[in-house]
């Protein structure tokens, strides 16, 4: 020890000495070999490194003393941590509750405890993962413990960015398989989109996203709706390549092939992933989906999907707008294979293609008020066109189930309200809508088909042909006489 003594006389500061006494008396080594200790001195360790980390009892004298503390004291809890993986599951539920603990210290400051904190839990969560175990407890926890850390400061997310993005593309490309609960996806896959907005990153992140999707293998009923949010939540970036997003869509439209698969497979809970861990962080539209049951379970997921890209085609490029609807189509293509009922039908028409024309429409005339905006009024006007050619397509496809529906007559008025509206759009200053020339051939594109279907017929007990007949005299004056003869 007397090398540790002449060190004292040596000056600097205190954080510095006590470091030199650390390394020369070789206390590491306490803590690298840690897995010797029993469970109660390995818990009052943790708990006194942690608590340390926090601050408690010692006041710094400057913000560099504070930071080499802290982050000093985070090494030697990853240490700890990584040495005791074989017992992580009883160590660990301690551990993140002195971490809550700390949080509620009157004068705890999450910065730089936070920072040090997530580069510590991430090492531990690669090594973690690094091999497969059957017991998914370890992972529920660690998750805990990141998410955690980065709500106690979010700005975390932007000072380590490039860490973190690094960490999650990481567990994505090389230990997908290893990676088995719905916290564990929903936490990579969230903060993937989140770190993977910044310039430096970016191209990182979605290359890890389309990696993903495009090999399919690991993309499941448990993480399906958080590759969907990640996915879109990198193509709603302003400035994101075009070829990146036109990509991405493509992918979201394929991704209706493995609802394909397994539907035909028959429906299996996502199981025991749905952990308590996990159910306290899920969202609405997953307990939505808990409580619609199990014979929704694809349908929900598609719905998913579709108002993901809904919401794109209201996107300020004009041709993301566009190929949002080219994949909206694609899917509802293919989902003719998920034998959709004339409920689910209807659902889908509700909740994404009438709530997208409704959408587009209301922007388009909102660009209308505005002045010296005709440039983007045309260019919505254009992408609401092709959103009304899409809704008519998509009709004449489902139309056996959604006659068959007790809401036939209450839907079909939904969509003639549409094609009024359309009609009649007010544009104001700019003049009259180029709609006004594509919803007539629409509607006779609907009405013939639905009359050879004799699904719109002439008989006494059913006033749809009236209705029908009004409405159009109403929209379109001028073709009542060619679609309605009889009637004349």
């Amino acid at each position: 020890m007397d090398t540790a003594e002449d060190s004292l006389t040596l000056g600097g500061s205190e954080f510095e000495q006590n470091l030199k006494i650390i390394q020369q008396c070789r206390i590491g080594n306490i803590f690298s070999n840690s897995s010797n200790l029993a469970d109660d001195p390995l818990l009052n360790l943790g708990r006194s490194l942690i608590f340390a980390a926090a601050g408690k009892g010692q006041k710094f004298s400057t913000p560099v003393e504070e930071e080499e503390t802290v982050g000093f004291c985070w090494d030697l809890i990853t240490t700890i941590a990584l040495a005791n993986l074989h017992r992580f599951t009883t160590f660990w539920p301690y551990f993140h509750d002195y971490l809550l603990g700390v949080a509620q210290f009157p004068l705890f400051s999450p910065v730089p405890f936070a920072e040090k904190g997530i580069l510590g839990l991430f090492k531990v969560c690669l090594k973690l993962l690094a091999s497969y175990r059957s017991d998914k407890l370890p992972e529920e926890l660690i998750f805990k413990s990141i998410n955690l850390m980065w709500k106690l400061d979010k700005e975390v997310l932007d000072t380590c960015f490039g860490f973190i993005t690094q960490s999650v593309s990481k567990i994505i490309i090389e230990y997908p398989a290893n990676l088995q609960t719905q916290l564990g996806w929903k936490s990579v896959l969230h903060l993937l989109s989140i770190t993977g907005r910044h310039t430096e990153t970016y191209d990182q992140g979605v290359e890890t996203l389309i990696m993903l999707m495009s090999d399919g293998t690991h993309v499941s009923k448990a993480n399906y709706t958080y590759c969907i949010d990640c996915a879109f939540s990198f193509v709603a970036l302003k400035n994101s390549p075009m070829e990146k997003n036109l990509k991405i869509l493509d992918l979201l439209s394929d991704s209706v092939n493995l609802l394909i698969q397994w539907y035909k497979n028959g429906y299996s809970d996502p199981g025991t992933n749905f952990s308590m861990a996990s159910n306290a962080s899920s969202s609405s539209f997953e307990d939505n989906m808990k409580a619609l049951g199990s014979s929704n379970f694809t349908m929900n997921l598609f719905v998913k999907l579709g108002e993901a890209l809904r919401k794109t085609s209201l996107a300020r490029r004009e041709e993301i707008r566009n190929q949002a609807i080219v994949a909206l189509q694609k899917s509802f293509t293919l989902a003719e294979e998920l034998d959709l009922t004339s409920t689910n039908c209807i659902n889908c028409f509700n909740l994404v293609i009438f709530a997208m024309v409704d959408d587009l429409h209301e922007k388009m005339v909102e660009y209308s008020r505005r002045d010296n905006s005709e440039r983007e009024m045309r260019s919505m006007e254009r992408t609401l066109k092709i959103a009304m050619e899409f809704l008519t397509d998509i009709y004449l496809q489902f139309l056996k189930p959604i006659s068959e529906s007790p809401g036939f007559r209450t839907f079909w008025l939904g969509v003639l309200r549409r094609m009024d509206t359309c009609m009649k759009a007010d544009l104001g200053a700019f003049g009259e809508s180029t709609l006004q020339e594509l919803v007539p051939d629409l509607l006779k594109k609907l009405i013939t088909t639905m009359k050879e279907k004799e699904i719109l017929v002439q008989k006494g007990d059913d006033d749809l042909w009236e209705i029908t007949y009004i409405q159009i005299q109403w929209i379109a004056p001028s073709l009542k006489e060619e679609l309605f003869p009889e009637e004349l």
